[in-house]
């Protein structure tokens, strides 16, 4: 709802920009969120950590109640007037839909067992995981800041350069993770994490139309959690904990599946509504 309703609201020089800053909280929540709650469980009990949380949520829905404007549905068409027949961004949405699922179990294959592929297959030391970890947050919350201009500019390029690059940074830790260019590909790794769903997320609205849109957002949700679910179990079953380069190669080769389906997505849709 987040995404269709913060849409309704941007201007489409600014939909990439807006949708990125949206889609930012989830990558806040990994780098400051996470430590947060789990530092007020450890000082305090697991209930702060909920009852700061719930304060929190009551405070957006204030803020959300007062100050954001609200967008009434526009009014139904008679039936003679309504469009017919299947929507011609169906097909794309579908494409986009599959592409979140697998891009979702690639990422979650591997980063499910990323302590046990720093310390097992890089062979980094115990006290460097934490600050790795913290460089590839912020490496995500950098790429979620560049998205915006990039998806308002170059939508389609920047899609698939962070799918390429993504599948070259699971590439690297399958076959040199224990060489320098593991801090890279981490780097990498983090960077497209946090630009592909705001640039996904922006192209999807911009191909989806007044019918589909609402569609396209819950959709693509829904798959994405699909790939959260489906990505550790396959990760386990190619190595998981205990040779977690197999993982990272099942992750590599996820993030090419879903380059091809996001390839078919742009040719399949309206050229008018790419820019």
């Amino acid at each position: 709802m987040v995404i269709v309703y913060a849409t309704s609201l941007l201007a489409p020089s600014h939909l990439g920009r807006g949708l990125a800053l949206v889609t930012a909280g989830g990558t806040v929540a990994t780098l400051a969120g996470l430590p947060a709650g789990a530092l007020i469980a450890q000082l305090l009990s697991w209930r702060w950590s909920f009852g700061v949380l719930a304060l929190v949520a009551f405070a957006l829905a204030a803020a959300i109640a007062i100050r954001l404007p609200r967008r009434t549905p526009e009014p139904a068409l008679p039936r003679a007037e309504r469009p017919t027949g299947a929507d011609a961004s169906l097909l794309p949405i579908v494409l986009f839909a599959a592409a979140a699922l697998v891009f979702a179990l690639a990422q979650f294959g591997t980063f499910t067992y990323v302590r046990p592929l720093l310390e097992v297959a890089a062979g980094a030391p115990a006290a460097q995981i934490p600050v790795l970890l913290f460089g590839y947050g912020a490496a995500g919350l950098v790429g979620v800041v560049a998205a915006g201009p990039l998806a308002d500019r170059w939508p389609q390029a920047s899609l698939v350069v962070a799918l390429v690059g993504l599948a070259a940074a699971f590439g690297i830790l399958s076959i040199a993770a224990d060489t320098p260019l593991m801090y890279v590909a981490l780097a990498v790794w983090g960077l497209t994490i946090g630009a592909y769903f705001p640039l996904q997320q922006s192209m999807l609205m911009r191909i989806a139309t007044d019918r589909t849109r609402t569609l396209a957002s819950a959709g693509t949700v829904v798959t994405f959690n699909v790939g959260i679910a489906a990505g550790p179990l396959l990760g386990d079953l190619v190595g998981g904990a205990a040779h977690p380069t197999g993982a990272t190669a099942l992750s590599a080769g996820a993030v090419l599946i879903a380059l091809a389906l996001v390839v078919a997505a742009l040719l399949t849709a309206s050229p008018r509504r790419l820019t």
